[in-house]
């Protein structure tokens, strides 16, 4: 582990641990909807106490992975952790195989949607979808611009097997500029990256 590295939960060692975090830092989830909070948040407190352990892993790797060595990114790390809360606590027989790192590509790019679209999402992004993003890329932003290349791909008509394919073949670079101007066109204005930098 990489001891340069702003990491947030190395004295997180039971589930209980996190709550202190969570409460510490609640103002930088103010961009999710109580609803949603409130959802992961009765599912981290209910969470099956065999599955515990598992979960804890995948929060020393969201640690691990959302950091770097000038900043924690401690709100995505919660985002992502309490959504994976949720996907661990209803949809666990869904998500059992996935790795951590396929998990936390899933969990950080619903973190910003209500529960109800999470089985949507698990039919739209299987494990092999998933584990291709994963390897494509450790950024855990940049994960997420090629989440939103496929769920756009599939919503302008792009057959799944179609998607994959260019996901497997197409560069990281291709596929994250086409991403970037189909959020442009979304949006209806400029797009920026992790650093404020236009792309």
């Amino acid at each position: 582990m990489n001891d340069r590295k702003k990491l947030s939960f190395t004295r997180v060692k039971t589930i209980s641990d996190l709550f202190p975090i969570l409460t510490r830092k609640s103002d930088s989830l103010n961009l999710l909807s109580l609803d949603v909070f409130q959802h992961h948040l009765q599912s981290l407190l209910t969470l099956r106490d065999e599955n515990q352990e598992s979960f804890l892993n995948f929060i020393h790797y969201v640690d691990e992975v959302f950091s770097t060595d000038y900043h924690p990114f401690i709100r995505y790390k919660l985002e992502t952790i309490l959504s994976a809360a949720t996907y661990y606590h209803d949809f666990y027989n869904e998500i059992c195989c996935l790795s951590a790192g396929e998990l936390s590509v899933l969990a950080n790019f619903s973190s910003s949607y209500p529960v109800e679209v999470y089985p949507e999402y698990l039919k739209m992004f299987p494990k092999p979808v998933l584990n291709v993003i994963e390897n494509k890329t450790n950024d855990f932003m940049i994960r997420n611009d090629l989440m939103s290349f496929v769920s756009l791909s599939l919503e302008k008509g792009v057959s799944d097997s179609e998607v994959f394919e260019q996901l497997q073949l197409q560069s990281l670079s291709s596929l994250r500029r086409q991403s970037n101007l189909w959020q442009l066109d979304s949006v209806g204005g400029p797009v920026y990256d992790s650093r404020g930098v236009q792309l």
